[in-house]
């Protein structure tokens, strides 16, 4: 189930983006060039494939080789060549990025397990950084002219409306109440956390 969860919030992202893009670029604009924004797209799916491709190819033996204490920053250094490079040239940089990481899962395994231990560390650093900024700039003013009505909207959401959509979801499952609580209180991804955690 933990599979699964990463999987779906992991695929919808990336497989809506190539429609999503064209499609706003088309109602936000008053005279869309839609194939500059398809290029774009093409082009990150392109470096998305291409540079984590040649990296692999030339981390062969004969070519490059790293000492086992950088391994698992191998899989860091192609995601910044990859950002850099769609940077660059005004290419899609998520979906470089979405297709950068298929393709080294695809490739190489191997890196993708290296570079876990490394990526989780520093996706929790960065996701708490980001809480401490946005809690230090909403802080002072976050609950200042919210009436009664906001309040009660605000638990409503948080222990009403999530809660009942993930157990309709979860309909025929064998989850225990206890799960079921955890997964409405955390959501999908929070979820799936949950489940590493235990």
């Amino acid at each position: 189930m933990l599979r699964l969860l990463n999987l779906e919030s992991g695929l919808n992202d990336g497989l809506a983006l190539p429609v999503i893009v064209p499609l706003l670029a088309l109602i936000s604009a008053d005279n869309p060039d839609l194939l500059k924004v398809l290029g774009d797209v093409g082009l990150g799916i392109g470096l998305g494939v291409v540079v984590p491709a040649l990296a692999i190819w030339l981390m062969q033996p004969g070519f490059l080789k790293t000492v086992s204490i950088y391994q698992s920053l191998i899989g860091f250094a192609i995601g910044l060549l990859v950002l850099s490079l769609s940077s660059l040239v005004g290419a899609n940089q998520f979906l470089a990025a979405f297709t950068a990481g298929i393709t080294i899962a695809r490739l190489n395994p191997q890196v993708k397990e290296q570079f876990h231990r490394f990526g989780e560390a520093i996706t929790e650093l960065l996701k708490l950084l980001a809480l401490l900024i946005f809690g230090a700039i909403l802080g002072p003013g976050l609950f200042t002219g919210v009436g009664p009505g906001g309040y009660l909207f605000g638990v409503l959401v948080l222990v009403l409306v999530r809660p009942v959509a993930l157990g309709i979801a979860l309909l025929g499952t064998r989850l225990s109440w206890q799960e079921w609580l955890a997964g409405g209180w955390f959501g999908p991804k929070g979820f799936s956390r949950y489940f590493m955690l235990c």
